[in-house]
């Protein structure tokens, strides 16, 4: 039975090439002083794609 179950699900079973994996942004935070304010940069993202940044 074992045997004649694989089979069944084996021919329905389609392999599909691996989704590449995009970079990880990297995020560079520089903190405001008395006398400049702070910002964020943000370098080696996909415009392409969409993110979502949480804390």
């Amino acid at each position: 039975m074992q045997h004649v179950l694989s089979r069944i699900l084996a021919k329905d079973l389609v392999m599909r090439r691996q989704l590449i994996t995009p970079d990880v942004p990297t995020l560079a935070i520089t903190a405001p002083t008395c006398t400049a304010s702070g910002f964020a940069t943000i370098t080696n993202y996909d415009g392409t794609l969409t993110y979502d940044f949480t804390r």
